[in-house]
């Protein structure tokens, strides 16, 4: 342990955090601002307009960057591809830190402060879902209009010369309306001119607790002033009186404080305890006000700033409510308001940060690629350049869409009975669920006998259009990934029973990869280099594609079985007997994940001491060395550093950082006499990667034998030469 993390550890507790916490073989370093030492980041943010510092962190470091505190680091995470991903309940769960914990001291295990497993959290959460039924909030409204009008009331009574504080009053508006709403409980804060005692020792309460999050826990207690108890206090008497009075008068409102009283949760039969009562009630006064008055903050401030769209406000409630008090019904019919709330959301998200971590340690980005180590059934052995079989089963996002599309619970269960061979379990009650995740493609291209199936079934415009898209079969169907699905959701006319649906179906079918790793490293375990498919689908449906099995690999965790077996690589794409042969390997993207197996190989020799073993000359292809560049800052480098390899990148978004050689092709023009050194040498030539790679690769090998022998009828015929002797391609796409 280094001398700044005994002096931390002295301090904090812990030991400060440092930057090689986050290194992995399997990682790209996440970007991180420059830190003090103890400190790291404590100064990075401006404690006056921290969501100004996360707006500029984000213009400078981008979609995902780290702060390192005493003892923690936190990942900070700004576009809506990398949300999603970390939003998978499966993967992370909810995260209590920083100032959330300090909080505790206040709202202990509420709905927002339970640590994650916490059982009063799931209780409370049973219990207290009802009440935010649509029916629940549509009776609320009485409510809301009421406090809505002591504002707009007491504006009308200042009159047009008097300045207004917006932020102010909807502070007032926002916790008058959940203390009425939840707890039936009148503050009356537009009858006083004074702040209500519960505001004021929150606003400090909450002012406090940030103050103190980043101390040391001996400075807290040192610097923290009585006045923080005595808030505390102030806040637990106000809703204590609440909770007395509604116990004292017998009242039944149907509110939240009703449920909190004397709900049970469904699945324990428990109610919740005093003490979580206050702690729930506090909650909500707390978060439930302060988003709201800040959303019409900041709304109100946009809409004067562009006149345009406030005149256009006006004139919707003009034309909808007709000089009438507005109703429920009027909700549905103001949509530039909803358009305009969303906007002032999306620029000013009142709570702009929320905490997550992962059940165990993550890789996350769908442009960044994953590795996957596998442990290989007994007696199941490989070699380097060998493929990996696997049958994988289909995204739960797919399988959910079915059954929503066929109006089927998850827990269905359905009997086949066939009288020909079918792969489906027959026979038999099985989960419709297990059917559709394990048994049937649900992703692949509808096949033209299926639009020949649809087109007899469909009405009017819609037989129409499948026709279209039948006679333009491959630009219409193939090419945009229309699958049997897409086609029942897009055109209503098609009533298909579920029977026909999975007969449409092709079986799952085996995935083959090739193998990333080398036996001499590990003989009972493989590693895969796979890019994860999630992105848009090209279909135009809106839905997202899914790859089957990438995101099945991407979604397996430590102990979970999976159906597999080694496959040899055809004869010729295998390292050569001679370990003294120098290797030439083109690839690009995950088409590296055989090469990485042969450098692999070849370093474990020289680890272990062997001198008579050839280097490798590697040309590899990608994007930028920001993102796939994989393995470069790790085994590559490492590699490198070894002697093993000589790496030829070419980056074609960054080829400025490559010699000016955007693919890997013109890498191989551009560093053609190492090329002809190699080949004189008797090196043996290996390219892995799809058509267009291969294609490249092939015409720039052939270029370089024309600049020597003159003739392109020639060369042509010697390449062919190398070919049958010491030439092997892997290509796929």
């Amino acid at each position: 342990m280094s001398f700044t993390s005994v002096i931390s550890r002295f301090i904090y507790g812990y030991p400060i955090a440092g930057e090689d916490d986050q290194d992995d073989a399997q990682c790209t370093p996440i970007p991180q601002p420059p830190t003090i030492p103890l400190l790291g980041n404590a100064f990075t943010l401006d404690k006056h307009t921290p969501y100004m510092s996360f707006q500029l962190l984000w213009k400078t470091y981008g979609d995902i960057y780290c702060l390192a505190f005493p003892g923690r680091r936190v990942n900070f995470i700004n576009s809506h591809a990398l949300t999603l991903e970390v939003l998978d309940e499966k993967r992370f769960h909810k995260n209590v830190a920083g100032g959330l914990v300090e909080l505790r001291g206040l709202v202990g295990d509420g709905l927002f402060t339970a640590f994650h497993g916490e059982p009063n959290w799931a209780i409370a959460h049973r219990i207290l879902t009802p009440a935010f039924s649509p029916a629940q909030i549509k009776g609320m409204f009485d409510d809301m209009f009421d406090i809505c009008s002591q504002l707009i009331l007491k504006w009308e009574r200042y009159g047009p010369e008097y300045a207004i504080n917006p932020a102010e009053d909807f502070t007032r508006l926002a916790f008058d309306t959940v203390s009425l709403c939840t707890m039936g409980y009148r503050v009356n804060s537009f009858y006083n001119d004074a702040i209500h005692p519960f505001v004021t020792s929150m606003g400090a309460y909450l002012l406090e607790a940030q103050r103190r999050t980043p101390l040391p826990e001996p400075i807290k207690g040192m610097t923290t002033s009585s006045q923080w108890e005595l808030d505390r206090k102030s806040m637990n008497q106000t809703v204590d009186k609440v909770i007395g009075d509604r116990r004292k008068s017998g009242e039944t409102r149907g509110d939240l404080l009703d449920l909190m009283l004397e709900g049970k949760d469904p699945q324990t039969g428990e109610g919740l305890s005093e003490e979580n009562i206050r702690y729930q009630l506090l909650t909500f006064l707390i978060a439930g006000h302060e988003t709201t008055s800040g959303m019409l903050s900041f709304i109100i401030y946009e809409l004067l700033k562009a006149p345009h769209a406030y005149n256009k406000v006006k004139e919707e409630v003009d034309t909808v409510l007709q000089g009438k008090p507005i109703q429920p019904g009027h909700l549905g019919k103001l949509p530039y308001i909803v358009a305009v709330m969303r906007e002032g959301l999306r620029l000013h998200p009142p709570a702009a940060v929320i905490g997550v971590t992962p059940f165990e340690d993550e890789i996350i980005g769908g442009k960044y690629k994953i590795r996957k180590e596998l442990e290989l059934p007994e007696g199941m052995s490989y070699s380097a350049g060998d493929y990996l079989a696997i049958l994988p089963t289909n995204p739960l996002v797919s399988v959910k869409r079915v059954l929503k599309h066929f109006h089927l619970s998850e827990e269905a269960t359905v009997t086949i009975n066939a009288t020909g061979s079918t792969t489906l379990p027959t026979g038999k009650p099985v989960e419709i669920k297990q059917i559709l995740s394990g048994y049937v493609e649900l992703s692949q291209p509808a096949s033209k006998r299926n639009l020949e199936t649809l087109i007899d079934v469909a009405e009017g415009d819609d037989k129409i259009a499948l026709r279209t898209l039948a006679d333009n079969y491959r630009e219409a169907v193939v090419d945009r990934r229309l699958s049997v699905l897409d086609l029942l959701c897009t055109y209503p006319s098609l009533k298909v029973s579920l029977s026909t649906y999975l007969n449409m179906l092709p079986a799952m079918r085996v995935r083959q990869y090739s193998i990333s790793s080398s036996p001499l490293w590990n003989p009972t375990r493989v590693t895969l280099t796979v890019s994860v498919i999630n992105a848009p689908a090209i279909s135009g449906t809106g839905e997202r594609f899914l790859g089957v099995a990438s995101n099945f690999l991407a979604d397996l965790r430590p102990g979970d079985l999976v159906q597999l077996m080694t496959r040899p690589s055809a004869t010729v794409f295998s390292l050569p007997a001679d370990t003294n042969v120098p290797l030439v390997l083109f690839c690009a993207g995950t088409g590296l994940a055989p090469m990485r197996g042969f450098i692999q190989e070849r370093a474990m020799q020289v680890q272990s001491g062997r001198k008579d073993v050839g280097k490798i000359l590697l040309f590899f292809g990608c994007r930028n060395p920001e993102s796939d560049y994989l393995y470069g800052d790790t085994d590559l480098k490492k590699w490198i550093e070894m002697g093993v390899v000589d790496v030829r990148p070419a980056f074609s978004r960054a080829p400025h950082l490559s010699e000016g050689c955007k693919y890997v092709q013109h890498r191989v023009l551009h560093d053609a006499l190492d090329v002809k050194d190699y080949y004189k040498r008797k090196a043996k030539f290996f390219t892995c990667g799809g058509t267009a790679v291969a294609a490249g690769v092939r015409e720039a090998c052939i270029s370089l034998i024309e600049s020597d022998v003159g003739s392109r009828e020639e060369a042509i015929e010697s390449f062919k030469k190398l070919q049958k002797e010491r030439y092997a391609t892997d290509i796929f796409g």
